[in-house]
Formats: structure tokens, sequence, C-alpha cells
């Protein structure tokens, strides 16, 4: 039980280093204008709506590795309880907290609509992570 609750945070540490690694890459191709008022939500929402498609694609590709890559961990070094390789249970957790992590973002700041589409990135990435992870 120690090593999946161990290895589920590592799975989630090496997905957050991706998610950062994606907004980085993302918010350096498209900086923000100077001045831009991160607080005040309606310019914010402005400012969303007026970034190219790519930024929010380089977005959803740092979010669908770090969801691959979560998965394969968990698959690759957890155990279920009949000791057995990669926890389902331990794959389910993981994944449930970087999807309602990845809504909660969407709802907080504010998203072109059709980029809500991104909180399905989560887990059909995680499961196809976990998928790739239970191989041999």
């Amino acid at each position: 039980m120690f090593r999946n609750v161990g290895f589920a945070l590592v799975a989630l540490v090496v997905f957050f280093s991706c998610v950062m690694l994606g907004d980085l890459a993302s918010s350096t191709l498209f900086p923000a204008p100077v001045g831009l008022d991160f607080s005040n939500m309606e310019s914010l929402r402005v400012y969303m709506e007026q970034l190219p498609l790519s930024c929010f694609l380089v977005m959803m590709l740092g979010h669908g590795i770090g969801a691959f890559l979560a998965g394969f961990i968990v698959a690759r070094f957890t155990h279920d309880k009949l000791g057995r390789p990669g926890s389902a249970a331990t794959a389910l957790i993981v994944g449930g907290m970087i999807t309602l992590g990845g809504v909660m973002n969407l709802a907080m700041i504010p998203h072109p609509t059709w980029f809500w589409g991104d909180a399905l990135v989560y887990p059909v990435f995680m499961f196809i992570g976990y998928r790739a992870g239970r191989r041999k």
C-alpha cells in the first residue's frame, strides 16, 4: 500500500511538471501583454480569447504527456491487492485527481469554450498510459 501511495505521488509530480512545462512553453511562445491584470477576470477573459489556437494546443500537449506518463508510472510501479503489477484503483484515484484539478482550473480561469474539451485529455491519456505501462 505504501508503495502505491509513493508512486501515486511520483506520478502526480511528473504530471504537474509536464503541465507546468507545457504552460511555460505556451507563455514563452505567446507572452502576456505588459500590464495585464491577472486578478481582473474580464481582462483575462479578453486576453484568452485573443490567443491563437496553437497556444492552447501547446498547453494540451503538456497535459496529455503528463497524464500519459502518470498512467504509465502507476501501471509499471504499483501492485494490486493480489500482488499483480498495475493497481487499477491507484490509477483511478490519480486519474480522478488530475481530471478534477483540470476541471477546477477550467472553471476558475476563463478559457475559450472549446478548450473545455481539454478535460477529456486527462482521463483518456491516463488510460492510454496505464495500458501502455501494463504491457510486457
